[in-house]
């Protein structure tokens, strides 16, 4: 390895590094008797708390890249929203969705006549029917802000009270 440095630690003994260690300091040792003195490399190693606080600092790094992420970003996926209609309303009556951003509405029917939702207001239809007992869904994408009235269309509905708002939010 370019770099790489080994030095005699022992009798037989080698040890190898990876990058060169600070100068070579000496160290006296005491054996039968005699002085002797031996040059010992030391090695630079990570520690295990110097490889801990990498990973934390890049764990966390990688954390917050993602939420900033998540925040620039648009959802990978339509907005879903639910809506349950019965005699005579829709629950929930009132929905708040984001501009320019494909909306899949889902109407369930849980009542016993047709029901449907649909979204005064705008210069292209938004129009979702179901039969009794049955769901049905449409994608749509709003281009505007703004409150718009919603409401069933079937006779008699409207005037009953089945009605709502939805809000599209820049």
């Amino acid at each position: 390895m370019p770099g790489a440095t080994q030095s005699s630690i022992g009798e037989g003994l080698v040890a190898g590094s990876v990058e060169r260690g600070p100068a070579p300091r000496l160290s006296r040792y005491a054996g039968d008797g005699d002085a002797m003195e031996r040059t010992v490399r030391v090695e630079r190693c990570p520690t295990r708390r110097k490889l801990l606080r990498d990973s934390f600092a890049l764990a966390g790094l990688g954390l917050l890249s993602g939420c900033r992420l998540l925040a620039a970003g648009k959802p990978s996926g339509p907005q879903e929203v639910t809506v349950e209609g019965n005699e005579f309303r829709f629950t929930p009556a009132n929905v708040t969705v984001k501009a320019n951003q494909p909306v899949q509405v889902t109407l369930r029917n849980t009542g016993s006549v047709p029901h449907d939702w649909t979204v005064q207001g705008l210069p292209q239809p938004v129009h979702v029917q179901a039969q009794p007992g049955q769901t049905a869904s449409a994608q749509f994408t709003f281009n505007r802000a703004g409150t718009f009235r919603i409401v069933c269309v079937e006779p008699g509905h409207e005037p009953a009270g089945m009605v709502g708002q939805l809000i599209v939010q820049p």
